[in-house]
């Protein structure tokens, strides 16, 4: 979210009451700034309008401002809390084929939601040694045929690109990450898929103890899952931290 000052495209030398520049000009006062004004107006010097300059009264002045600013984008922007040791994940969907529909459940031992929104559970934490199980019920509008996939574009620890790209039916979908040698294998469904409801589920173990040694790897990026001739039919904003 950005903020931006826009200032005014002209001046114009004559002011709503009829006051000429060279009005103003007799008006001001030693120090160049017009009677009654603020040192912020400009002032007229050498027959060219100038922006006057701040004096040292304004310094505090400023000084505040810049705290104000600090304190309101602390406020408003809060840094992200430590993650949990064991495995974090939350989702937002982005894109649906018209006609289509997604249910997302999560369960398992040693995990739990937080959140729950149309699409289901969200913001979800699983302790190592826990087993995710999930269930999931998608409504097709259209078929999944072999050559369609779920494509990946992601950030490790915010630096570090990485992309997959694998089948939605037919065969074994593998993710592997540039750390540690993470990986993860999903069975997919034959094909082809639908149209109408799909049912599946996943389980998961996580295992025992962290990967990493408990050192913490954030993730983040953008899933698609998209037809052979390239037209993308979901999309959803997964980010994942593991610790």
């Amino acid at each position: 979210m950005l903020l931006q000052v826009r200032g005014a495209s002209q001046r114009h030398l004559r002011t709503a009451a009829g006051t000429t520049a060279a009005e103003i000009a007799d008006a001001a006062v030693p120090g160049g700034h017009p009677a009654g004004g603020s040192r912020a107006t400009a002032g007229l010097q050498g027959g060219a309008w100038q922006s006057a300059r701040p004096s040292d009264d304004d310094a505090p002045l400023a000084a505040d401002a810049d705290a104000d600013a600090d304190a309101a984008a602390k406020k408003s922007f809060p840094p992200p809390p430590p993650p949990t040791e064991g495995v974090n994940f939350s989702r937002t969907v982005t894109e649906l084929e018209p006609g289509a529909s997604l249910s997302l459940r999560f369960s398992g031992e040693g995990g739990e939601c937080s959140t729950e929104d149309r699409y289901g559970n969200n913001r979800c934490h699983y302790n190592w040694g826990g087993t995710v199980e999930a269930n999931f019920t998608v409504g097709l509008a259209g078929t999944l045929e072999e050559g369609d996939t779920l494509q990946g574009h992601m950030k490790v620890n915010y630096l570090i690109p990485y992309s997959f790209s694998c089948p939605v039916c037919g065969r074994d979908c593998v993710i592997r990450l540039p750390i540690r040698d993470l990986s993860w294998t999903f069975a997919t469904p034959p094909c082809p898929i639908g149209p109408g409801d799909l049912v599946d589920g996943i389980v998961a173990p996580i295992g025992g103890k962290s990967p990493t040694d408990g050192i913490p790897v954030h993730i983040d990026g953008n899933f698609h899952v998209v037809k052979a001739g390239g037209r993308n039919i979901a999309s959803f904003l997964v980010t994942a931290d593991i610790k």
